[in-house]
């Protein structure tokens, strides 16, 4: 029996599933088995995998009958079948770095407190040029909460370990269509919000590719599948007079759509709990209706791109 069961989820994964396969394979951490779950691929994933299946024996194939649409479904799938000890979960468009499983088990192996690894992360690009590196903050010592509500201390759902122990007391992940791709945050806060301690490596351990495909994962509906993962933990951001952030968050994603009725009613929910001014500001245009809408959606796209430049730069070598 292995110690870290390795989960990679696939859908139309043909482009990088081999590096990403072989960056499992290069660990020079030996003790594992690497499940592969393909979602009803479409392309020649399936036929990659089964020849990978062929090299090591370690390599453990499951192929589903039909697209479960979205990560949660496959993943729960693959733990169902896992044997570890702890379960290590690597998106089908990421790479490992060789030394990633070793300084991760090292650390959970010699602190059973804690539910949750990660670590921080080089960015490349398609071709697999380095452009920058995701640094993630320091977890404050005493309570990371109320902290965690405001910022995500997990890059990407690539960094991370999870004792197999805990998931068996928390549940399998959140397939609700309206998690969505939010699934993964929605893991992190179960585990940390059950009294579990969170631990980060500051050192990149893992690469996260960059391509036209997974920049879709930026889309409306991720938007909306975090505001109903924040909901789902509303409890919490009462907790720290905090539920203002819970309901601007559903606010800013209707502005994003152009819904104006929704627009309005959670911006005025908001409000009733916090002035927030960006808010506020929304909410005044948006009685001028379609033209302060215009007004409100230029002020995002904005917005956006400087916030996507000022982290690329802020970020690169």
């Amino acid at each position: 029996m292995q110690n870290v069961s390795v989960i990679i989820p696939t859908y139309n994964g043909e482009r990088f599933i081999s590096k990403t396969i072989q960056s499992v394979i290069d660990q020079t951490y030996k003790d594992w088995e690497l499940i592969i779950v393909d979602d009803f691929s479409k392309d020649s994933t399936r036929e990659l995998i089964e020849e990978w299946g062929k090299k090591d024996n370690r390599i453990i194939s499951i192929f589903l009958n039909k697209n479960s649409g979205g990560p949660a479904h496959p993943k729960n799938i693959g733990f169902v079948r896992a044997k570890g000890k702890y379960i290590a979960y690597l998106d089908h468009d990421d790479e490992w770095l060789p030394n990633k499983l070793e300084k991760q088990i090292a650390i959970l192996e010699n602190d059973p407190n804690i539910g949750i690894i990660s670590c921080e992360a080089l960015m490349i690009d398609s071709v697999g040029q380095t452009i920058g590196r995701a640094v993630i903050d320091k977890i404050p010592k005493d309570n990371i909460f109320p902290s965690i509500l405001f910022k995500d201390y997990i890059y990407s759902n690539t960094s991370v370990i999870i004792p197999r122990e805990i998931i068996d007391k928390l549940g399998e992940r959140d397939e609700n269509p309206k998690i969505g791709v939010a699934e993964d945050r929605e893991y992190e806060l179960r585990v940390i919000d059950a009294g579990y301690k969170p631990y980060v490596i500051h050192e990149p351990l893992f690469k996260y590719r960059l391509h036209e495909s997974n920049t879709l994962k930026t889309s409306t509906a991720q938007g909306f599948n975090y505001a109903e993962t924040n909901l789902k933990y509303l409890h919490r951001y009462k907790q720290y007079n905090l539920e203002y952030l819970v309901w601007g968050r559903f606010a800013k994603e209707y502005l994003k759509i152009g819904d104006l009725y929704n627009s309005k009613k959670y911006c005025k929910i908001t409000l009733t709990k916090r002035i927030e001014l960006e808010l506020a500001l929304a909410y005044f245009l948006l009685f001028f209706e379609k033209y302060g809408m215009f007004i409100c959606k230029n002020i995002y796209n904005i917005k956006k791109i400087i916030k996507k430049y000022t982290y690329l730069y802020l970020n690169k070598f």
